[in-house]
């Protein structure tokens, strides 16, 4: 596959998905850094990990396929889940922890906080990220605490608008 990243880079500032001032945005960085936003915050995730189940030979698009790859596990997370459930979505793979969004699930709103869990990231596959997602234990909440809370349907347009910037930038496979 073909990866333009000058036109992902030109699309992603063009249409403000790197900014905090939506919901929540997933793009990722020239230093191949996972970018995500939700709402005031921003934080940066590994993606070395992302990349190793990938058979493409340019790590650059094996990044990209396992960013994908992610935001489609959040996207299936969040649409299934159901009222009253806390389920977590991992953004950053170290060697000994990962760190998380953990979204409690009340109707049509999805409550966010960003913390970590003592998973390490080369334990997790992104074929699993959607099992795992229910199964996160010792979760630590970033300090200082914040709670933000957003309308469920408008996050899932978000995260689909985030993951159809990141197959714009795919031009055709080799």
């Amino acid at each position: 596959m073909i990866v333009n990243f000058e036109q992902f880079y030109a699309l992603q500032a063009s249409k403000a998905l790197n900014t905090p001032t939506s919901a929540i945005s997933v793009s990722f960085t020239p230093d191949n850094k996972i970018l995500v936003c939700v709402g005031h915050e921003v934080h940066y995730g590994d993606t070395y990990y992302l990349s190793l189940d990938s058979n493409d030979e340019a790590i650059s698009a094996s990044i990209l396929r396992g960013v994908r790859q992610l935001l489609m596990s959040w996207i299936q997370i969040l649409g299934e889940a159901d009222d009253g459930e806390l389920v977590y979505l991992p953004f950053d793979f170290a060697d000994e922890y990962t760190k998380w969004i953990a979204c409690q699930i009340l109707g049509n709103e999805v409550s966010m906080v960003f913390g970590w869990a003592p998973v390490e990231g080369w334990s997790i596959s992104p074929p699993e990220i959607t099992a795992l997602s229910r199964q996160v234990t010792s979760f630590n909440p970033s300090e200082p605490l914040t709670i933000q809370v957003f309308y469920r349907p408008r996050v899932l347009s978000l995260l689909r608008r985030s993951l159809a910037l990141l197959n714009e930038c795919v031009l055709s496979p080799e």
